[in-house]
């Protein structure tokens, strides 16, 4: 059928724009038009029994409008604005037409301007502390030296957990600690077994080992773990040095601050030998024997020495959660939950947001925080061998937050944690929905579109920061270019997880913000030491009342975007 032009008046126009003859010829089909093209005409022109069908069927799908819109109401406050925590939700997939498109799931959350803009100064601000740890050691002696040990000393007496992971000035000083003091003694040594020598039978104080010891350095406080073997492939070492370096230094740009300082250390062959034949007199076993497996396995490839990762011994008493009493009600293992623990937890435990008190966030919080690192890094098996959890010094029966220590399986290599350990898009953690804000806002700044066109990702920087601050190891490279798209897939994997449940419950139902969050204000507190050149907690007043300690200078103020 011909298409018709546009209706004007009683004429029509053609599609060139000239008249057509009318349609409507005689008066009566005149009115006919007017009355259906008038709807109010129409209806007047019903029989009444008609009008009042007309009107009964009206107001029935009215009435069914508004019902059908009530409860669409109701069920999308349910699941994302009201109440602490809704049941769980079944993960809804991107279509794959959308995927395809846009090569990356639709964002359902962006940190503010003023938040990107802090995460963007944090992450420069460890871009400079590592090389600046790597730079050299100030004796005590200098006028420099003489400073870092008063800040250092106030580190290490600090009751705050976070104090030595996440002030940078005490990461540094801590990293230097470990690559430049040099070595008193040494305890603890383990031998290298690799799996073909555990086959044959031969068996030391765990399997596979990939030997170490402990370093007590010449300062009298400080002390390592220092960790050779850098993953030799098949029948050789199963664990890497070099995941412990990347580990803490990936640590502090991902905002996560529970890793202690590592820092690169090589020993020479006499030194080592030396270190083992004196620890021999006091323990009286074969220590030289068992260093030189060390030497064997893992040296430098000319037999000179052996290069390993000296890993800081953690602040604060900690615990590892060694039986299924100790992890109850305490470390949840997120890849072994049954959908009726989901469902109990969703109401209990994880049933938190902003208003929670602070023992109850960390409970949630640093579980999905250790999950979260674990599958970043692509090891969640070794969940409960990896966290600790830390305690006050004066109170062993109260938890404080988890401490990530033995990183040494950290890997970007082959596959994506999902695809290597068959982590599902509907794991517990994207149904049960409660992620720590400050980690999360870290994340999502650096995976933003124009960061990604600009290679400016955390993989990136973390490439970048490897490569110049360790160029030469003498087992390779830290970390390749291979890598960062097997990092990367993690990262989109954890933020899918994140968008579909702030699609579900909205973002404050979401992501929460960790309360004990705090920021360093290390420039004033070196220029009070410098001007003093005494420790401000040995000060008194001129009535003999303490100053206040010298680490309250330092006090942070709580990350919120009024104070960014």
């Amino acid at each position: 059928m011909e298409e018709r032009g546009e209706v004007t008046g009683e004429m029509l126009l053609d599609d060139e724009g000239g008249h057509v003859e009318s349609e409507f010829k005689s008066p009566v089909q005149k009115e006919f038009r007017k009355s259906t093209t008038n709807p109010i005409a129409l209806f007047r022109a019903l029989p009444r029994l008609v009008q009042l069908v007309v009107v009964v069927v009206a107001v029935f799908v009215l009435l069914l409008i508004s019902a059908v819109v009530t409860l669409a109401s109701v069920l999308i406050a349910g699941s994302g604005g009201g109440g602490a925590s809704p049941s769980p939700v079944e993960y809804v997939p991107v279509p794959a037409e959308e995927s395809a498109h846009t090569n990356q799931h639709p964002r359902h959350y962006v940190p503010l301007l003023s938040e990107q803009r802090y995460h963007e100064e944090q992450v420069e601000l460890w871009m400079r502390v590592f090389p600046a740890a790597n730079a050299g050691y100030f004796p005590p002696s200098t006028a420099q030296g003489a400073l870092d040990k008063l800040y250092w000393d106030d580190c290490l007496a600090d009751d705050d957990f976070f104090r030595m992971f996440a002030d940078p000035i005490c990461t540094m000083l801590w990293i230097r600690k470990l690559q430049y003091e040099d070595v008193e003694s040494i305890d603890d040594l383990l031998a290298v077994i690799t799996e073909e020598e555990e086959e044959a039978g031969l068996a030391g104080e765990k399997p596979t080992q990939n030997g170490g010891f402990r370093c007590n350095m010449n300062d009298g406080t400080t002390v390592g773990y220092w960790k050779p073997c850098y993953g030799k492939g098949s029948g050789g070492t199963s664990e890497s040095y070099k995941g412990e370096i990347l580990s803490a230094l990936f640590d502090r740009l991902a905002g996560f601050y529970r890793t202690c300082a590592v820092g690169a250390y090589y020993f020479p062959k006499a030194k080592m030998m030396s270190l083992a034949a004196d620890l021999a007199k006091i323990s009286g076993q074969d220590e030289v024997q068992k260093m030189e497996t060390v030497m064997h396995h893992c040296d430098d490839g000319v037999g000179r020495g052996a290069e390993g990762a000296m890993v800081g011994w953690a602040p604060f008493p900690v615990e590892r959660f060694r039986s299924s009493v100790q992890k109850e009600g305490r470390l949840f293992d997120f890849r072994k939950m049954s959908s009726s623990d989901i469902e109990h937890l969703s109401k209990t435990v994880f049933d938190v947001d902003a208003s929670s008190s602070d023992d109850e966030l960390r409970l949630v919080l640093e579980n999905v925080a250790v999950y979260l690192v674990n599958l970043i890094g692509g090891y969640p098996p070794k969940l409960d061998h990896n966290v600790y959890v830390m305690h006050p010094r004066d109170d062993y029966k109260k938890d404080g937050p988890f401490v990530y220590i033995d990183n040494d399986r950290t890997s970007w290599r082959h596959h994506t944690t999902m695809q290597s350990w068959k982590i599902k898009d509907n794991d517990a953690m994207c149904q049960l929905c409660k992620f720590p804000k400050s980690i999360v806002d870290r994340i999502y700044t650096f995976y933003q579109p124009a960061k990604k066109q600009a290679k400016e990702q955390l993989s990136y920087k973390l490439l970048e920061l490897s490569n110049s601050i360790y160029p030469h190891l003498p087992n390779g490279a830290l970390m390749v270019p291979a890598n960062i798209t097997i990092l990367d897939g993690n990262m989109e994997w954890i933020m899918k997880c994140i968008d579909n449940c702030v699609a579900h419950h909205g973002i404050d139902n979401t992501i929460i913000a960790e309360p004990w969050v705090h920021e360093y204000n290390f420039f004033d507190y070196y220029k009070a030491l410098e001007e003093s050149r005494v420790p401000i907690s040995k000060r008194s007043t001129e009535k003999g009342e303490p100053l206040v300690l010298a680490s309250e200078l330092l006090r942070p103020r709580a990350h919120s975007p009024a104070n960014l």
